[in-house]
């Protein structure tokens, strides 16, 4: 018995129907079922339905078909699939849980999908919980690096798979990779692969947004105008829709949340009508939702994604700067905080918006660049600079040429991408921050973060404006975010210099912890680590 949680567009109802196909390829029998269409809590009105179903989905006509006799000799190998457990009409907690211990008493095998806001009802209520104390719980992640390839990969070779050369086939998913990745971003949008598809479709349709520098901000604004396209809003509605929903990621934006109670979000609406134009609540947030601007849960509203809320606060921010001394202040505020990926984030789709308030920030954030590494210039890596590093290795470097294939070695690669991924997703689902919060004083990787944050950021004012700035300016840009970066990159390796012995004591001290008795000289060992290690971060600044 499990239950499956995933947001919406996960493809909750795709993965049931694949698991229909390749149960019954086993030879057991299945029962898929839509609860939207459930009314009643009693076993043998529920039993009806089900009779109903199995008849429609097996093609079998004769009314004589006894589901209950079926049911009970193949109770072991009878797997009841459930859809839309969300949608469930039962919603007091005395009948719901009667209908949960009806399901449970009457068939031993259960999948029950349901949206993820039932995952907090359930963990929430202990009787709820104990009812489903038999369940195993489980949820549909985003699609990481390795299942994007996956996808890509299917695309590229969709109808060519036996003619295209692997050379060809790399080349092609390079690009469209780094197309991709470029307009996911940060958690930008969600990676199911309804998402991934619809990108892969619009990179295909002609590439007629050139997906390169701004052009990305008319690509997030081409989603957004879909969306509200097949929600019904009128072309003669965008102009609302855009400026209702920028006044309203901005209200979330100076609050510092990113969920509001529906109160609240009423007291936006209010606020808004009374400055610009009366709409009614409901028609509006109705349209939003069902755009999926907006997402509803449990009485909370948010951002259907990330990139609709950065998207909407940069475009207000970008609006209303050149007549609100306070909106300028706050543009500071986030500037001095490029090291919170939020405010990173906002910054790069403020760059979108505008090229004249792209031309307003550049040199603070040059500044910027050049205060956070003020005692220090950029790296040479020469032989001085690096004899520290060069002193842990005594005996030749042995180069070991390793047996995998470059699909094996790219799979890899990309279980190790997915890894890191999981591990930052993981730190700053949590973190909550104002605009206006304590300039934190960072620590090493703080401002190893913080430059190469600012090093995308002025990477794409240079993409995005690169036939409209000035010569001179666009030598001073890409001088600066060089350096910024062989800056960083002196930063690091002076550090590891000046502390390699605390290191080496420490890598020692966990080498006795693990126990690894296969390490004869853990000294060597421990320095053959540190070296590899700034190896590879040397290689990862120069690519960078």
């Amino acid at each position: 018995k499990y239950i499956i949680f995933g947001e919406e567009i996960s493809g909750k109802t795709t993965l049931l129907h694949m698991l229909q196909i390749k149960f019954n390829e086993k030879g057991l029998m299945t029962l898929l079922i839509n609860f939207e269409n459930i009314k009643f809590g009693n076993y043998n009105q529920f039993e009806k339905i089900l009779s109903k179903c199995f008849k429609e989905q097996y093609g079998l006509n004769n009314n004589d078909v006894d589901f209950k006799s079926i049911l009970k000799n193949n109770s072991e190998h009878f797997i009841l699939l459930i859809d839309n457990f969300d949608e469930l009409i039962i919603k007091q907690n005395k009948h719901k849980i009667q209908f949960i211990k009806m399901l449970n008493d009457n068939f031993k095998n259960i999948i029950i999908l349901s949206d993820d806001f039932v995952e907090i009802e359930i963990m929430t209520k202990e009787v709820i919980k104990k009812e489903l104390d038999g369940f195993s719980f489980y949820k549909i992640k985003e699609y990481g690096h390795k299942l994007r390839d996956i996808i890509i990969e299917k695309w590229v070779t969709l109808g060519v798979e036996h003619y295209i050369e692997d050379n060809d086939l790399f080349e092609k998913k390079d690009r469209i990779t780094k197309i991709i990745n470029n307009i996911i971003g940060t958690k930008f949008i969600q990676t199911y692969p309804f998402y991934i598809i619809v990108l892969l479709q619009q990179i295909e349709s002609g590439i007629s947004f050139n997906l390169d520098g701004s052009a990305y901000a008319e690509f997030y604004n081409y989603i957004i105008n879909e969306s509200m396209g097949k929600a019904n809003i009128k072309p003669d509605e965008l102009d609302f829709y855009h400026t209702y929903l920028s006044f309203v990621a901005y209200k979330f934006f100076t609050k510092g949340v990113k969920e509001v109670d529906k109160e609240y979000i009423e007291e936006i609406h209010e606020e808004y009508c009374l400055k610009y134009h009366k709409r009614n609540f409901n028609d509006v947030y109705n349209n939003l939702i069902k755009a999926r601007l907006i997402k509803e849960t449990s009485n909370a509203f948010s951002f259907g994604q990330n990139y609709i809320y950065y998207f909407y606060v940069a475009k207000y921010l970008s609006d209303n700067a050149e007549r609100d001394n306070i909106i300028r202040e706050q543009i500071d505020m986030l500037i001095e905080r490029l090291y919170r990926i939020e405010f990173a984030n906002i910054i790069i789709f403020f760059i979108h918006h505008s090229k004249a308030r792209a031309e307003s920030i550049v040199y603070k954030i040059i500044e910027k660049a050049k205060n956070i590494f003020s005692n220090i210039g950029p790296t040479t890596l020469s032989k001085k600079e690096l004899l520290d590093i060069n002193k842990l290795i005594n005996e030749g470097l042995k180069i070991t040429m390793d047996s995998q294939t470059p699909k094996e070695y790219r799979d890899s690669e990309l279980e190790g991408k997915d890894s890191i991924n999981d591990s930052i997703a993981e730190i700053e689902s949590d973190i909550k921050v104002r605009y206006d919060e304590e300039i934190i004083d960072l620590d090493i990787f703080g401002k190893t973060n913080l430059s190469m944050k600012i090093m995308e950021i002025m990477g794409q004012i240079a993409k995005n404006y690169y036939g409209s700035l000035p010569k001179t300016e666009k030598i001073t840009l890409l001088n600066e975010t060089i350096n910024l970066g062989l800056t960083n990159l002196h930063f690091f390796i002076k550090n590891i210099s000046e502390y390699k012995d605390m290191l080496i004591k420490e890598i020692e001290e966990l080498d006795k912890k693990i126990g690894d008795k296969q390490i004869n000289d853990k000294e060597s060992s421990s320095k053959r680590t540190i070296f590899a290690f700034t190896l590879i971060i040397c290689f990862a600044f120069i690519k960078k």
